[in-house]
């Protein structure tokens, strides 16, 4: 009797062990969304919260809904970043710096399952997802510098910059034509060299972007 007590001891903690590593079943939180990938190969992805069945064997990749990258100082970082870096350099036109540019920016990522397993297929998880967004956005932000000088910026052209980096964040990247140009200084009558930096444009005097794979 002891003996068959023990077999059905440890067939119990067999099928718990079984269960754990064989259960169909998973769980999607609210705010992500689950890319499942099945021992057949079928790839689905669930954007409902709650629990769903995946199937045996299946493996599941979570993504946060909301994508969010940030540059700050440590003391202003916010709670559920997906990224996070120290404030980034950016250069002017004139060739001066911005020593420590500072932003956020949410990425919301699309409802549509088509789209989200081109992204997998892409990224491979939530992680190598927000590296690629954080460092697009950081491209965005040096480029919308270099369309002006510092003194513009300084004078009233933040609103400016914040729109051309908004534009790009959408849109696609400007692509700049730069024009070296000699001014002389009135006070000290010394030639300087400066850079204008202007956003090419097309034959209907819209800008020509560089599209990435966050338009595609």
């Amino acid at each position: 009797m002891k003996i068959k007590h023990y077999f059905m001891i440890a067939g119990f903690f067999l099928i718990i062990l079984l269960g754990m590593f064989t259960n169909p079943f998973s769980v999607n939180d609210s705010g992500y969304r689950t890319h499942v990938q099945q021992v057949t190969g079928k790839e689905f992805i669930t954007f409902t919260p709650g629990i769903f069945y995946a199937g045996f064997w299946s493996k599941t990749t979570e993504y946060s809904d909301v994508v969010t990258v940030q540059f700050e100082r440590e003391e202003n970082k916010k709670n559920d970043i997906s990224y996070f870096a120290p404030p980034t350099k950016c250069q002017f036109a004139d060739g001066t710096y911005a020593e420590h540019v500072g932003f956020t920016v949410k990425w919301k990522l699309p409802n549509d399952e088509k789209a989200m397993l081109n992204i997998h297929k892409d990224y491979r998880g939530g992680k190598r997802l927000a590296e690629s967004l954080a460092d697009y956005s950081k491209e965005c932000a040096q480029y919308s510098f270099q369309l002006m000088d510092s003194e513009r910026h300084y004078s009233g052209g933040k609103s400016e910059l914040r729109d051309a980096f908004q534009y790009q964040l959408r849109n696609g990247q400007y692509i700049v034509d730069s024009k070296e140009v000699i001014r002389i200084d009135s006070l000290t009558g010394e030639s300087k060299r400066f850079y204008e930096n202007k956003i090419r444009m097309n034959d209907k005097g819209k800008p020509i972007l560089s599209l990435s794979d966050v338009q595609t």
